[in-house]
């Protein structure tokens, strides 16, 4: 079975996790969650970098930092993962919805403004795919509405937009290194921010509250509850190997891209019946080839080039489905009407493998039978 996705030479990590091991006892903050930190500050270029528990994580302390009430509301993609939606509801906010554009289903400014109130605090832009989102826009319009910008950068690590990273483009961003995605640590992720004025907050919240860091740092002579937190912070052993595939995150990245574009090259150059659309780079900056979709005009032609894929031993997925045609979304909101891009995307949309270990012969596999299976449809 050729895998959606597999990870890149986690045996590079093995004497980082080893070494973690032999000297601390596993738990968080150590020296390879200080190493993990300042190598993504060195690298992005960004203030602050507070290593997480997990992408979520980043999210509800983001959130909470900026202090939500109960009628502030938080304007979000409809086509987003549940965590997106979760960390605002755990924070105390409203969820409100928002259309994505069609060509790389990412938040559409044109239709955001509509959804400003007197009650928004914030927006929460997700770069879907590692694709940017139009972030001088979506800039404009908050910062013309005193909003603060929240990336959900989960899918978008070492992406670029305009030359600058995913992840210095708004006031916080939210990082994920979940063994699905490219740069793994198994479970983990990271909150990114400029702004000195959140940094106390930010510890404390991670601390459960307390100014545990400030005593370890020899400030206090004890420590206490100070404020409402939680435990946000990761093992050192999973940073440890964090930081062998951060070491090698280039690499991996430079691999993903070369299959994405290969993918699309492909696509470009095929006029097929069923298929609706497809991944495409963007002109406005660099991706880090993270996923390579495509979207069939029936979900009953999704689900059949599933079946025949994984009968040619070719592990091809959906992805989530949109928030607003969700369970949940649905009991928060009712139902949503204008959003005809996400109209049973969640089943309409199938990736395709991507990942650094998938071989040119895979690859040329893959396409193979793709098109087989749209010839079938003629």
């Amino acid at each position: 079975m050729i895998e959606y996705k597999k990870p890149y030479l986690l045996d590079q990590s093995l004497r980082y996790v080893e070494d973690a091991m032999r000297c601390s006892n596993g738990s968080g903050d150590g020296r390879y969650t200080e190493e993990c930190e300042t190598w993504i500050k060195n690298k992005l270029g960004v203030e602050h970098v507070t290593m997480t528990t997990s992408c979520s994580h980043a999210l509800e302390l983001a959130l909470h930092v900026i202090e939500l009430g109960q009628e502030d509301e938080v304007i979000l993609p409809s086509y987003t993962y549940p965590s997106t939606a979760n960390a605002v509801l755990l924070a105390g906010g409203k969820v409100v919805f928002s259309q994505v554009e069609p060509k790389h289903l990412t938040l559409d400014p044109a239709k955001l403004e509509a959804k400003i109130t007197s009650k928004t605090k914030a927006i929460i832009v997700v770069h879907y795919g590692g694709i940017c989102c139009k972030m001088d826009e979506i800039m404009f319009i908050a910062k013309k509405h005193h909003l603060v910008v929240i990336e959900d950068g989960a899918q978008s690590f070492l992406s670029k937009y305009k030359g600058r990273y995913a992840g210095t483009l708004g006031d916080f961003a939210c990082l994920s290194f979940h063994g699905t995605k490219d740069v793994v640590a198994g479970e983990g992720g990271a909150l990114l921010f400029h702004d000195d004025r959140y940094a106390a907050k930010v510890t404390m919240f991670r601390q459960k509250g307390t100014n545990q860091t400030a005593y370890k740092k020899g400030l206090v002579d004890f420590y206490e509850w100070k404020t409402k937190g939680s435990s946000y912070g990761p093992s050192d052993i999973l940073m440890a190997m964090l930081l062998g595939q951060l070491e090698l995150s280039q690499e991996i990245i430079e691999c993903n891209k070369k299959t994405f574009e290969n993918y699309e090259n492909h696509f470009k150059n095929k006029k097929y019946e069923g298929l609706e659309s497809y991944s495409r780079q963007s002109n406005y900056g660099s991706h880090n080839g993270h996923l390579f979709y495509l979207i069939f005009k029936e979900v009953e032609q999704a689900s059949a080039f599933i079946t025949y894929m994984d009968k040619e031993k070719i592990q091809v997925l959906t992805h989530y489905i949109p928030l607003c045609e969700s369970e949940m979304g649905k009991k928060l909101v009712g139902e949503s009407l204008g959003y005809d891009i996400e109209k049973d995307l969640g089943k309409r949309l199938v990736r395709l493998p991507l990942h650094p270990v998938l071989t040119e012969k895979q690859q040329a596999y893959i396409l193979h039978h793709t098109d087989s299976f749209f010839r079938r449809l003629i």
